[in-house]
């Protein structure tokens, strides 16, 4: 899946290397994968959160089922935030690989008005070849993790592109997120970027 889209990067098992060293790496590589690490799993859970926060890169999560190379169905969970905008744009060798893209938008969970719309998205992805299809969901009744897993479930999506910790970490930590939820549990492979 990486090699076929053309992108170096840095896997997590490198032998003898540390926190730092391991860091430093990512911060030269175009992408970090690292496994997923449930909530109980400390320092599985610090290497994501590190490589999210401190390398400038996007990281690629992988689910305990693995992943099927390459991402033929890629879901792109958009809010028009900065942050999903960095992680499209850093998800592009995948989204020129793929069959089907589809951003999908939950509102009614937060203010949107601000954010840069779905159609602005689609248009983005026309210049560079790439189809997308827009989705909408209204987060009333359940949270936007909730929605964005069943979507992506239903629809038999091989990967999902999101922005990260669009709340500051205190109310994240606090009050959980889309990003919390998919980091808790990662039921398919995660493009994401902060």
């Amino acid at each position: 899946m990486i090699a076929e889209a053309g992108v170096e990067l840095v896997a997590d098992n490198a032998p003898g290397r540390g926190p730092v060293p391991f860091l430093h790496a990512a911060r030269v590589h175009d992408l970090t994968v690292l496994d997923a690490a449930g909530p109980d799993a400390a320092p599985a859970r610090n290497a994501i959160e590190s490589a999210l926060f401190d390398t400038g890169r996007p990281l690629l999560i992988i689910p305990p089922q693995g992943a099927q190379p390459p991402p033929r169905r890629i879901l792109i969970a958009w809010d028009g935030s900065a942050r999903s905008a960095r992680a499209v744009k850093e998800a592009m060798p995948f989204l020129r690989l793929a069959d089907n893209v589809t951003a999908l938008t939950v509102t009614d969970e937060k203010d949107l008005s601000l954010m840069t719309p779905g159609a602005d998205l689609k248009a983005y992805l026309a210049r560079h070849a790439i189809g997308c299809e827009l989705a909408t969901l209204s987060g009333k009744a359940d949270s936007a993790a909730v929605l964005i897993r069943s979507f992506a479930a239903s629809e038999a999506m091989d990967m999902l592109v999101m922005g990260a910790f669009v709340h500051s970490r205190l109310r994240q930590a606090i009050l959980g997120g889309v990003t919390t939820s998919f980091l808790d549990d990662c039921p398919l492979p995660l493009l994401t970027a902060h």
